[in-house]
């Protein structure tokens, strides 16, 4: 379902490559399977959120090449949601407002997209706060509205950086219970700095790429 294939990026210090720069991806290749959840392991300024920003179609890559279903990438898709690190919640709508917003853009009927939005709020444990502003909520529930959002939208693969750092244990294995056993979404890929609740509510998940493995950034081992 995912492939990404001897990916390499290097940021350069004021955008200029005649200047020294910062090698964050080198050489990365992975797979993510249907039904299947991979974790990236390693400390803050490794290079998963490079990586996973790239997967989305946020970031171009130096080298190398991601394909989704077997088309390239190039630009973010309907097929690829991520959820942030920063929640990113619009702060003038409710909870139900902020996880309706991209079904909303995508035209979808007031009703249906409600009827969508409240499901997985139950499903991430929000059922009772749909009307509460994000700065009602405390920082765990707002990652939580982040998370459901992005299932709102049904996508083939999720991307998640440190989506669970906020929302403690039990969540994880809610969504995991919640898909029937199969997971949120058919493919996840995520970022973590350590293992923790993704790894062990996933059956089967393990870690796709260790991290901080030395050769600059991430890099495959």
């Amino acid at each position: 379902m995912l492939q990404v294939r001897h990916l390499s990026k290097v940021f350069f210090e004021q955008n200029d490559p005649r200047k020294p720069g910062l090698v964050a991806l080198y050489d990365i290749s992975l797979s993510v399977r249907k039904n299947e959840f991979v974790s990236l392991l390693g400390p803050s300024g490794c290079g998963k959120t490079t990586l996973i920003r790239i997967v989305a179609g946020l970031l171009p890559a130096d080298r190398g090449e991601v394909l989704v279903n077997g088309k390239p990438v190039t630009s973010p898709g309907r097929e690829r949601c991520m959820v942030f690190q920063q929640f990113g919640l619009l702060p003038w709508r409710t909870v139900l407002g902020n996880v309706e917003f991209g079904l909303e853009i995508e035209g979808v009927a007031r009703e249906e997209r409600r009827e969508i939005s409240r499901t997985y709020l139950d499903l991430v444990g929000l059922k009772g706060f749909e009307d509460y502003y994000p700065h009602q909520i405390s920082g765990g529930m707002q990652q939580r509205v982040g998370i459901a959002r992005a299932l709102s939208k049904k996508p083939d693969i999720l991307l998640m950086d440190e989506p669970f750092g906020a929302v403690g244990h039990a969540l994880p294995s809610r969504l995991y219970q919640g898909g029937g056993g199969r997971g949120p979404a058919p493919a996840a890929l995520g970022g973590r700095h350590q293992g923790g609740p993704a790894l062990r509510a996933a059956p089967g998940a393990h870690p796709g790429v260790p991290a901080g493995i030395t050769h600059g950034g991430l890099a495959q081992q």
